[in-house]
């Protein structure tokens, strides 16, 4: 899935020709339901910025002690891709790391290791072999699958532009308990370390960019991890 002007870059790169870089100009304005000014704009800023390491969500983070701290450590091999490889194959790759470092959260002495069939190697070499561009085509976001699938799944399925998620279920219980996660991050270790910044006042009710909320809750996940971690090695 991706929604950005990533596949007109590459199609670029790979010298796709002017007729096929429109079409995919025009699949990924569809994609977004933007218009073609819009589009055409993020790609002359994607074109003249340069490539930024910054590709975490560094909301309510000190970003100079995020930035010297990621410095200090080795960068996975999967974040140095080749040059040169398309920004589309390289995002997927990204994607794809993400998905395997949830695959560590259970200890293997009391659960099964997390087995997931659409990330054996096959499956992945074949994908990321699969130019960006074509997983967009029509507008559509996974194209690909889709059209693998469409003589399978009902065609409300294989053509549904979206889905239920957890999001608002998270932004609902991050408003219902803001103080109490607020103060949680006020008074903890990240906060005392230096790493969390510019929290908001717990008892300020916030309109918060959408997110915000869940992102949040992810600290408050560290900083429990990271109590647990303190009194664990006492």
């Amino acid at each position: 899935m991706i929604r950005s002007v990533t596949p007109v870059l590459d199609a670029m790169l790979d010298l796709q020709g002017p007729l096929a870089i429109m079409r995919t100009i025009a699949d990924v304005a569809r994609l977004n339901d933007a218009d073609l000014p819009t589009i055409l704009l993020h790609l002359a800023r994607r074109l003249a910025r340069r490539p930024s390491r910054d590709t975490a969500d560094l909301r309510f983070l000190d970003v100079g002690r995020f930035r010297a701290a990621r410095d200090e450590i080795a960068s996975h091999p999967w974040n140095q891709p080749p040059s040169p490889t398309p920004a589309g194959r390289a995002a997927h790759v990204r994607s794809i790391r993400r998905a395997h470092g949830h695959d560590g959260i259970h200890s293997r002495t009391t659960h099964p290791p997390m087995i997931c069939p659409l990330l054996a190697q096959p499956v992945v070499e074949l994908c990321l072999r699969i130019p960006s561009w074509r997983w967009i085509t029509r507008g559509q976001d996974r194209s690909v699958a889709r059209d693998a699938f469409a003589g399978d799944l009902p065609a409300q399925i294989v053509a549904r532009r979206s889905k239920g998620g957890p999001s608002g279920f998270t932004e609902a219980l991050f408003l219902a308990h803001q103080q109490h996660i607020v103060q949680r991050l006020h008074d903890g270790l990240l906060k005392r370390e230096g790493v969390v910044h510019d929290l908001p006042a717990p008892d300020e009710r916030l309109s918060l960019e959408p997110g915000a909320g869940r992102r949040l809750l992810a600290l408050l996940a560290a900083e429990n991890w990271a109590q647990a971690w303190q009194q664990s090695s006492r």
